[in-house]
């Protein structure tokens, strides 16, 4: 795993996506996930929505530093 990827923290209730600061602002809590070479060469040329999709779609264990890379290869 060698770059970051920034996710909203689906384990948590929606109520966790942000927290109202005093000066009036909203700040977005964010989830800093490592990924693969090949996962961030899939972001640059396909887009985090797509990315999104296929972490949907293979559901893997994003807290598992050793976990295997999503197959995205043949795209």
């Amino acid at each position: 795993m060698e770059a970051w990827y920034a996710a909203a923290p689906v384990y948590y209730d929606d109520g966790f996506a942000g927290v109202d600061l005093d000066d009036g602002h909203r700040a977005a809590i964010v989830w800093i996930v490592p990924i693969s070479r090949s996962e961030a060469q899939f972001v640059s040329a396909n887009g985090w929505r797509e990315f999104e999709n296929e972490l949907i779609k293979y559901d893997p264990d994003l807290l598992d530093l050793h976990r295997d890379e999503l197959p995205l290869g043949g795209r």
